[in-house]
């Protein structure tokens, strides 16, 4: 049987020799995507605040469109992704 020789996955998190959680999506990229989509501003055009598993979420879903998969073919085989910024992150998120 062949489970995982040829692929790749990205956790949630990630544990130290200790047994602690840390977060595989820094506060960093958190607030990148909360300055990218002005979460919590209260506009109209605004959501509730975004999660590190909201992000989670949405780069799952990006990374396994199959529009984005055959836009970025070449350069999926040759580096690590890229996660575009797309409209409507909730229905991404979901």
């Amino acid at each position: 049987m062949h489970f995982t020789g040829d692929s790749q996955g990205i956790a949630l998190y990630r544990y130290n020799l200790n047994g602690e959680r840390i977060d595989n999506i820094t506060d960093w990229g958190l607030q990148q995507f909360n300055d990218h989509y002005q979460s919590g501003k209260g506009d109209s055009n605004s959501h509730a605040a975004t999660t590190k598993e909201d992000i989670f979420h949405y780069t799952n879903a990006v990374l396994h469109h199959p529009a984005y998969r055959k836009k970025c073919e070449i350069n999926l085989k040759r580096e690590f992704p890229r996660i575009p910024f797309y409209d409507d992150f909730p229905q991404w998120v979901k």
